[in-house]
């Protein structure tokens, strides 16, 4: 789900895994991002929030739904 938000955010900006790998060169590797973006392995939080706040997004913290089972 972040992965998705990430990826559609990075479709408004119009910006490409390269361009974020370049704006993220200090903080997170390369490879790591590519990896992550591409869907080949998942990655830390650390690495999906500095990612998320490069690209302006954040997280919201929302009351969940709880479903009963019908009887």
């Amino acid at each position: 789900m972040l992965r998705d938000t990430i990826i559609e955010r990075m479709k408004e900006l119009k910006i490409n895994t390269n361009q974020l790998s370049e704006m993220l060169k200090d903080t997170v590797p390369r490879r790591t991002l590519y990896d992550f973006i591409s869907k080949r392995c998942d990655t830390s939080s650390q690495v999906v929030s500095a990612v998320m706040e490069q690209l302006g997004l954040g997280i919201k913290k929302t009351k969940p739904e709880f479903k009963r089972r019908p009887k």
